[in-house]
């Protein structure tokens, strides 16, 4: 295979591919954090990664897998894809011809559909939701476009660096878990509908905003993080980044081992420290996110290098992550089904390694659903709706076109002046280093036609 083509199919595969994965880690998490969890916490052997019923060996092993590979993995990953989504988008709408000012409208209104989305998925089928907060960050995010790679990362730093202390004291000295568990205790009583869902799915949309506050620290630096990664097309082209992405990989497994294993330990009753452990895993664990993404880049390297990336498993998955937003909101219709106190109860209240194969079942079910949509040549059902709010009517094809040669036209002059009577293009055009050139942004992948490449648009949500 050639060099050419193995880059486009790790193009094509690698962000898809990491989405499917990280919602298998979403769905094991929220089984057992929220969807199958009682109210009451004080039960005996309950812990924040599941119950250990009466000393249970294969509870625990859960509860250790968990907290290494569940608990704060799979949202910091999700939070870097969701950065790296806005760099593309933004480099491809510019590359299109569009003005850094037309690309952050497009950007706020298509992220804005994404806090709405977050909004209705929070009051009626799961409080613990993610779309609504990492939406309202995206929305702050946008109106970084034009900062310079270097001013971006040293606000991530800053913001990490400043709340870093106080939020781990916060769960330190508190006993605070994460975001769901914080609204979980708004749920006293998870019998019906109403209670268990309506009830404080209204009151977490009401307060979060200001819980917002919390999670902007650990979530904000690792979307800017992400969209730097997006801006330079590094999964697409890693080859100049390798001494940057290497790294974040040692760390995630630094986390994995020096942070989630004794959490898992701690929680499972054989070592001591298990609020501790659990709030440095609640915020120094948030940095596992690029890691894990870039992780997912090797693996999809290896897959084209070897040819495999079409084989059935690596497909299913890529068509779940290529649907992501359907995939996780589909997760909270299932769960709420079959999981759920007020719904049919199978796996509620049961140990950890019961609930955890009962949330792998409902990403399998996920990942079934994905599979025969994709049948049918469309986007995800969520995608389409998601992309008609964010987007609006799009361009005809000749309008588009004609936008596109302006847009190289600005690159590439022709080296003579048009003919008498014959119009150069007049759309509406960015010159191709106006992006901050005091701040060193204009690089060669913000002029069009030198980027190089994009995974699917469908992907990019």
């Amino acid at each position: 295979m050639s060099s050419q083509n193995l880059e486009k199919q790790q193009r094509l595969l690698t962000p898809d591919f990491a989405r499917g994965i990280a919602l298998l880690g979403i769905a094991i998490a929220n089984g057992l954090t929220a969807w199958a969890t009682s109210p009451d916490s004080s039960a005996p052997g309950a812990t924040t990664s599941g119950l250990i019923v009466d000393g249970s060996m294969v509870d625990k092993t859960a509860v250790i897998f968990s907290a290494m590979f569940a608990h704060v993995r799979g949202l910091p990953m999700f939070a870097t894809l969701l950065g790296y989504g806005i760099g593309m988008i933004m480099i491809r709408q510019l590359n299109k011809g569009y003005s850094v000012r037309e690309t952050r409208g497009q950007l706020l209104r298509r992220y804005g559909a994404l806090v709405a989305f977050g909004a209705v998925h929070t009051v009626f089928l799961f409080w613990g939701d993610i779309m609504f907060t990492y939406g309202l960050i995206a929305l702050v995010v946008i109106f970084m476009l034009a900062l310079s790679d270097k001013r971006l990362v040293r606000i991530a730093v800053i913001v990490w660096a400043v709340s870093l202390p106080l939020i781990a004291l916060s769960f330190g000295f508190f006993g605070l878990g994460d975001g769901m568990q914080v609204a979980g205790g708004l749920v006293t009583d998870s019998s019906t509908y109403f209670q268990g869902q309506l009830k404080p799915g209204f009151l977490q949309l009401l307060f979060g905003i200001f819980g917002a506050v919390l999670v902007v620290p650990m979530i904000g630096p690792l979307i800017i993080i992400g969209f730097i990664a997006g801006r330079r097309g590094m999964l697409a082209n890693p080859e100049p980044y390798e001494r940057f992405l290497k790294p974040c990989m040692w760390v995630t497994a630094a986390i994995i081992v020096g942070i989630g294993l004794p959490l898992g330990l701690s929680q499972a009753g054989f070592i001591p420290g298990v609020s501790w452990w659990w709030a440095l895993n609640n915020t120094v664990g948030f940095l596992s996110g690029p890691g894990f993404v870039v992780a997912a880049l090797y693996i999809c390297r290896f897959l084209a290098r070897n040819n495999w990336q079409s084989a059935w498993p690596v497909t299913m998955i890529t068509r779940l992550g290529a649907m992501s937003m359907t995939g996780y909101i589909l997760q909270s219709v299932l769960f709420g089904i079959f999981v759920a106190n007020y719904g049919l109860g199978i796996g509620f209240d049961a140990g950890a390694a019961m609930v955890t194969v009962v949330s792998a079942l409902v990403w399998v079910g996920t990942l079934i659903f994905a599979n025969l949509w994709a049948f049918s040549g469309k986007r995800g059902p969520f995608e389409i709706v998601h992309r008609a709010l964010g987007y609006g009517t799009p361009l005809p094809p000749a309008a588009q076109s004609e936008r596109m040669q302006a847009s190289q036209a600005m690159v590439n002059p022709p080296t003579q002046p048009p003919a008498e009577g014959v119009q150069g293009p007049t759309a509406r055009t960015m010159p191709p280093h106006s992006v901050n050139d005091r701040e060193g942004f204009s690089q060669p992948h913000t002029q069009p036609g030198t980027y190089p490449g994009y995974p699917p648009e469908e992907s990019t949500h």
